[in-house]
């Protein structure tokens, strides 16, 4: 292909071949304000990632809320759902809290990826009798899924947890069950974690953690594979 030609917006092409090389230099892509819709049918599409980069940058998650009020007993399942930007390292959480059973309690942490897969236990902590304040937790977790709820359980009534009724909202809670229901308020627990940026791929044949597409018959994101000649295909939809 030629020199590429002066098009004009809207461009129609039809049946084209065109093939774009670039040796070095640097694209930078700067879109603003703008909606764009990208339709592929009876296509095959091969993404062809030659070189690898994994970066992380430290975040709190649900920081900042406005003024709580006390909300949920953690007596039931109690947490935040985080729906997307869950892969990386979970450092700590934080929770508002205040005890008025009088008595010390201990709370265990649960995390999982779906609204319906089991809960995964990953640590517990001590919440002094008649406490009211911030507990800090150091968790130190490894988490491969884009989807997280953290959640909270108390052995037993009486210790309660902060929220706000803000949006958007974040809340979930869960019943012996462990079905997990949306509030419309949000409990005052930060996530405080290495949050992965950009793309990973890891060698031929392997699964990348780090890149998933939206799988409609499951309802849930899937991991993409790579293939030994280290493209990336997938078909989503």
């Amino acid at each position: 292909m030629g020199d590429f030609p002066d098009w004009t917006v809207p461009t129609n092409i039809q049946n084209p071949q065109i093939d774009v090389n670039v040796v070095g230099g640097e694209i930078n892509a700067n879109i603003t304000n703008a909606e764009i819709d990208t339709v592929i049918k009876e296509s095959k599409v091969v993404l062809d990632v030659t070189s690898q980069r994994l970066e992380f940058e430290y975040v709190t998650v649900n920081d900042g809320r406005p003024t709580p009020n006390l909300a949920g007993d953690l007596y039931n399942y109690t947490g935040i759902a985080i729906l997307h930007g869950a892969q990386g390292f979970i450092e700590r959480i934080e929770v508002d809290l205040k005890e008025e059973a009088g008595i010390n309690q201990i709370v265990d942490i649960y995390f999982t990826y779906d609204w319906r897969a089991p809960f995964i236990k990953v640590g517990s902590f001590t919440v002094e009798a008649n406490f009211s304040g911030t507990k800090s937790v150091l968790v130190n977790y490894a988490w491969s899924h884009d989807t997280l709820f953290v959640l909270l359980k108390a052995g037993a009534t009486g210790l309660l947890v902060y929220a706000d009724d803000s949006e958007p909202y974040f809340g979930v809670t869960a019943g012996p069950d462990q079905v997990i229901h949306a509030q419309t308020w949000t409990p005052h627990i930060r996530i405080k974690m290495y949050r992965v940026k950009g793309l990973s791929v890891k060698s031929a044949g392997e699964t990348t953690a780090y890149l998933l597409g939206w799988d409609n018959t499951n309802n849930k994101w899937v991991r993409v594979r790579v293939t030994e000649d280290g493209k990336l295909s997938a078909v989503l939809g």
